[in-house]
């Protein structure tokens, strides 16, 4: 049987504290690359969000990988996504309103951005 009430809940910033994950991430990138690479990295990032309308670090990484001509930093950077541990960027009680929210309907989870990083981060978090 159908449930008759549907809740569509955006998950960036409704639960996820994307600005949590955004200073782990340059916290992680410059302990290992250095200040000067993550304000480049900062820097491609912004302008292909204001070009594409969304945040793509995908795009992001493969830019600075090719400007450093360094391939290498691309699947280290890839894998810094990857592994992240975004369920401890979950917004508190997230877990329980969702389990709540289905047992009164169904829940969707929206999202806008690249879908690579995007099914990352909420498989990641556990969503």
């Amino acid at each position: 049987m159908t449930k008759a009430i549907t809740f569509f809940i955006d998950f960036d910033n409704t639960l996820i504290d994307n600005d949590k994950i955004k200073k782990q991430i340059e916290k992680i990138i410059s302990k290992k690359y250095g200040r000067e690479f993550i304000n480049r990295f900062l820097a491609i990032n912004q302008k292909l969000r204001e070009e594409k309308g969304y945040v793509d670090f995908p795009s992001t990484i493969d830019q600075i990988a090719r400007e450093e001509s360094k391939p290498e930093k691309k699947n280290e950077l890839h894998e810094l996504f990857h592994s992240f541990k975004f369920k401890d960027c979950l917004f508190d009680k997230t877990e329980e309103v969702i389990k709540h929210l289905s047992n009164l309907g169904q829940v969707v989870i929206v999202t806008e951005g690249d879908r690579h990083f995007q099914t990352i981060k909420i498989k990641s978090s556990g969503i």
